[in-house]
């Protein structure tokens, strides 16, 4: 497939890899350099990154990513320190005996602050806490005093003023991935020599290997869509078409580039918030905390972490310089993010002064550095549309921080997504292939073009059809109903009268003009593949597939499901094409020449459209695998057909599963 990535930062530059071995891959970038949060900047005497990060022992998919580029001998595992800044001191807080020397506790907080960190660890389905307040349950369960000295400072500097609205699902991801960690040992954290950039370059040469391309410098200004599927992207050199694209940039900037056609989606991308980042890198003389990571615990300090990149990685790899990150989390119109530089340092001057009286004699120079899409704001109830990968537009595909959930951003889950999204699109090529060779299908032969066709004869045979389905299904008020294969709605509209009806399509086109026809609450539209149907056993009283076999290449699988899914006591109603009597019906008119008289504007021959060529027989055998046929009609005409109708009912030896 043609695919196309836009965002070349470490999410696109990572699908990129992973998918230009089997498919033809092109990555647009905005910037004139790939990496995005990446990045590193120049200090002249040394380069560093422009945000920090670091690897932590379990980050698997981050570390075999080192790996598989050939390039794990260049991590460093370090010993990493924490700490917390409260009340003007700077105490360590990472091993259990720091906690209970930890003064500002009391004894009972800090059993319950260990007893619940203890249960989410150990508590596996956090995803199902998205509707929980985080604030709420943490000051329900580990206590207020817990909430306002630890918790609250903490989730300000990440969240902001949404720290109140926080998803627990969130919360219980950052605990439950210290998992395995073993009380009381030091931390080793990994950092590549030189940098991360290490890695965006080896994942730059990987793309370029395997014959992908890498455009810089290329802004994507539109996502094209056909008939609610992506085709294709705009930039200001001009458009290029691909099979399948994928939106790694942040849903506020995704939003902006779908056309006005699709505001459903662009609404779901409205619901999340981001906030910005600002990364200010010190270069000082000496060294400014005792620890690599100090989280910042007092309300007023604008700062929210300490980062001291040389407590980590030697002052040997900066020229002797002590390299540290001040990191804030804040809306991009906040009077921090819109400050310039110097004005921003004069805001974070009078703090840095009291956490080292000494600060202006050790501070050599500065760089401030600010993105505006960082974080997601992960608030209760985040929603589904921005989790899947799947958009609701075909063949577009999304990966950015956001749809990580409910992990936090970071280098591993940004690599395990990439991963997950990349094993799913190769495994779904075939289903892909099989969706759009359906969309044309029905777009060269749309419902209406028989049920409205100007041949009185054409028009007869499929309203006749309509009739014996029905009259055989025998609708009831209280039935659950499923069409599977559904096309535009004809037959669908007339079962309205069941308690439940859904209709079932591979083709969103088809979806779109039932959609159009039909107007109820009771009707539910599903875009699935015939062969997997998304309900459970047992569920539906009448199952209808009219017309629908002759299209598919494995007939059987659909039989298996539509006699998985009817209750059993329900009924299943089949109908296909007498193909073989109809085949020889069109042979012989064609023969005589009295054909296009009698059929003007249809096919003379079988359709390009039918995999499955049937006969009473056969069909009648293929139902037998897995249903008991309890009738079997042919119409409108007895002998000839050119339609044949089964009823059938759950048979108890079908095989299932």
């Amino acid at each position: 497939m043609k695919i196309g990535i836009i965002g070349g930062g470490f999410q696109g530059l990572v699908l990129g890899h992973l998918l230009s071995p089997n498919h033809s891959v092109t990555i647009f970038e905005k910037d004139s350099a790939i990496g995005g949060l990446l990045k590193m900047v120049d200090f002249g005497e040394f380069k560093i990154d422009k945000y920090y990060h670091h690897i932590f022992f379990r980050d698997w998919f981050t570390i075999g990513l080192f790996r598989k580029l050939g390039i794990e001998q260049e991590i460093d595992w370090l010993k990493s320190t924490t700490s917390v800044y409260i009340k003007g001191r700077f105490l360590p807080f990472f091993k259990p005996n720091e906690l209970i020397k930890f003064p500002y506790l009391s004894f009972s907080s800090k059993i319950r602050l260990g007893l619940a960190i203890l249960f989410l660890q150990n508590y596996r389905p956090g995803g199902k806490m998205n509707n929980l307040n985080a604030r709420a349950w943490i000051k329900r369960v580990m206590g207020r005093q817990v909430w306002e000295i630890i918790w609250q400072p903490l989730f300000k500097g990440k969240f902001d003023h949404f720290a109140d609205e926080i998803s627990l699902s969130w919360f219980w991801a950052r605990i439950f991935s210290k998992r395995g960690d073993k009380p009381g040992k030091d931390e080793l954290l990994g950092y590549p020599r030189g940098g991360f950039e290490a890695l965006t370059n080896k994942l730059e040469e990987s793309v370029k290997a395997n014959g992908g391309k890498i455009l810089v410098e290329q802004r994507v200004i539109e996502i094209i869509i056909a008939n609610n599927q992506a085709v294709g992207v705009k930039t200001a050199s001009g458009s290029h078409d691909f099979d399948l694209i994928i939106c790694t940039v942040a849903p506020p900037i995704f939003q902006g580039l779908l056309p006005g056609e699709c505001h459903d989606f662009k609404n779901e991308l409205k619901r999340v918030e981001y906030l910005g980042a600002i990364s200010t890198i010190l270069i000082l003389n000496d060294k400014l905390t005792p620890a690599y990571w100090n989280n910042i615990l007092e309300p007023a300090v604008p700062f929210k972490g300490i980062i001291e990149q040389t407590n980590l990685n030697d002052v040997s790899s900066y020229g002797g310089k002590h390299v540290i990150y001040l990191s804030r989390y804040t809306p991009r119109d906040s009077k921090y993010f819109m400050s310039a530089d110097d004005e921003l340092m004069k805001l974070y001057r009078p703090h840095l002064l009291k956490i080292d009286k000494d600060f202006d004699k050790k501070l050599l120079s500065f760089k401030v550095y600010k993105d505006d899409y960082c974080q997601p704001v992960i608030r209760m109830g985040y929603p589904q549309a921005l989790i899947d990968f799947r958009t609701s537009i075909n063949r577009l595909y999304q990966l950015s921080m956001a749809q990580i959930f409910p992990q936090d951003r970071g280098l591993n889950a940004a690599a395990k997504a990439a991963e997950e999204l990349s094993a799913m699109l190769n495994k779904e090529e075939p289903m892909l292939k099989k969706r759009d060779w359906n969309e044309q299908m029905y777009l060269a032969h749309p419902t209406r073009k028989v049920y409205e066709h100007k041949n009185f004869l054409v028009r007869f045979i499929e309203n006749q059809r309509l009739k014996k389905v029905l009259s055989l299904a025998q609708i009831k008020k209280s039935d659950k109903v499923i069409e599977v294969g559904c096309e535009g709605g004809y037959l669908l509209k007339r079962l309205l009268g069941a308690k439940e009806v859904v209709g079932l399509d591979i083709a969103q086109n088809a979806l779109d003009d039932a959609k159009e026809m039909i107007n109820s609450p009771k009707l539910k539209l599903v875009r699935a593949d015939a062969a997997e149907i998304p309900f459970p056993a047992n569920y539906f009283d009448k199952v209808i597939c009219s017309e629908t076999l002759e299209h598919v290449a494995e007939p059987k699988k659909i039989i298996k499901e539509l006699s998985r899914i009817v209750k059993p006591d329900g009924r299943v109603i089949i109908s296909v094409p007498y193909e073989k009597s109809l085949a020889g019906f069109k042979a012989l008119l064609v023969k005589l020449r009295i054909f296009d008289a009698l059929f003007s504007g249809i096919e003379n021959k079988t359709s390009a459209w039918h995999l499955q060529n049937f006969n009473k027989k056969e069909i009648v055998k293929l139902c037998k695998e897995f249903l008991i046929v309890e009738n079997v009609r042919l119409t409108p005409f007895p002998f000839l057909g050119p339609r044949i109708i089964l009823k059938c009912r759950k048979s108890y030896e079908s095989p299932l599963n």
